[in-house]
């Protein structure tokens, strides 16, 4: 057991020499001169020129003498992650959409009377409430929430007659309503 530790430690102690040494050789290479090298490391001169040029195809300054070159110039690596590029302008700002003239009132839509609508009566059974309205085509039975014309729907069946208006709108108050309001009241026959 004790033959097996110390044969352990032997190799754990020489692996570590021998990583130490390939890293120094490792640091040597990478800090060394390029011109220097020469052909020995499996580089030729054309690699070391190649190495030293500037990306405007210029040379180094100081690239043939092995004391400036390693006191002046750092190593180029490649660009791994793509080259600098310089910052760009800021965008301009987006222009504004011109705004929308306004539009005149929409003229008050006739009353329905003028279109020929009259109604003849309601009829209730509990909660349910119906309402029928007679117009020249043929009479229609109505309830709460069902469209008499494009766009008027019953809202509210009151005393003084049928609140219609755009589907989904509060019923106003029957006296309060305008013939220019865009709901409208049927009243019923006099």
């Amino acid at each position: 057991m004790l033959l097996l530790r110390s044969l352990a430690y032997l190799a754990a102690l020489a692996l570590l020499a021998l990583s130490a040494l390939w890293g120094l050789a490792l640091y040597d290479r990478l800090t060394a001169d390029p011109a220097s090298v020469g052909t020995s490391g499996g580089a030729t001169s054309e690699t070391v020129s190649a190495e030293n040029t500037l990306p405007s195809g210029t040379a180094e300054a100081g690239s043939t003498t092995g004391a400036a070159a390693a006191a002046g110039t750092p190593r180029h690596w490649a660009a791994l992650f793509g080259a600098p590029q310089p910052p760009k302008p800021p965008a301009p700002p987006e222009p504004q959409p011109p705004t929308p003239e306004p539009q005149p009132p929409s003229s008050p839509s006739p009353p329905l009377d003028s279109l020929g609508y009259s109604l003849k009566g309601v009829v209730s059974s509990g909660a349910a409430q119906w309402a029928i309205v007679a117009h020249p085509a043929g009479d229609v039975i109505l309830r709460l929430g069902e469209e008499l014309t494009a766009g008027l729907y019953l809202l509210a069946i009151t005393e003084a007659g049928l609140v219609l208006g755009p589907e989904g709108a509060v019923p106003q108050d029957p006296a309060a309503l305008q013939p220019g309001d865009a709901q409208k009241l049927l009243r019923f026959p006099e």
